[in-house]
């Protein structure tokens, strides 16, 4: 049938194409497969960065350490620092001896992963008192037993479980943080 010169082709009807119940459903299940899998990356990147920050902080303590260290001289002397402040409260903190040598700067001394002494002490990090003390570097160096020094450390196993590696930092005398 042909009307002013055009071709009709009936009265077809035209439809448009869209996605069914079923696909959009299967398109859904996939995208929360992949979520699932990728959560647990997700997770695991986040611990990794707060455990890097915390090391950081912790390296950032050594330093200020070092440098209240300097400023007496050749023959300066570790602080005489509370190892917990709750438990000898007659000593001043660690963090109040080495306030002036971080710029007052309170956070370096906040584990990002500690839920539970920073609230209670007043910092994250144990200070080994009873290893270096009143002493000097070399007094320090040469009493100790063996191996590395730890200058101080994470209060709790805050980065993994109790005795895995990697679950607490230390500060070492010679001013690395490692596990």
């Amino acid at each position: 049938m042909t009307f002013l010169g055009v071709k009709s082709h009936g009265t077809k009807r035209c439809c448009r194409r869209a996605f069914t119940l079923v696909e959009l459903l299967v398109v859904i299940g996939i995208i929360g497969v992949l979520v699932g899998l990728l959560m647990p990356a997700v997770q695991y990147a986040r611990a990794t960065s707060r455990r890097t920050q915390c090391r950081s902080q912790l390296k950032q303590v050594g330093l200020s350490l070092f440098m209240y260290l300097d400023v007496q001289g050749p023959r300066g002397r570790f602080p005489d620092a509370a190892i917990l402040p709750s438990v000898t409260p007659t000593r001043p903190s660690l963090k109040v001896v080495l306030d002036p040598y971080i710029e007052h700067n309170q956070a370096v001394f906040v584990c990002p992963d500690d839920q539970v002494y920073f609230e209670q002490e007043g910092l994250s990090y144990e200070y080994a008192a009873s290893r270096v003390a009143k002493k000097t570097l070399p007094e320090v160096l040469e009493n100790r037993a063996s191996g590395d020094v730890w200058v101080a450390f994470d209060f709790d196993s805050v980065h993994g479980p109790d005795g895995a590696m990697g679950s607490r930092n230390f500060l070492y005398l010679d001013g690395h943080v490692g596990p």
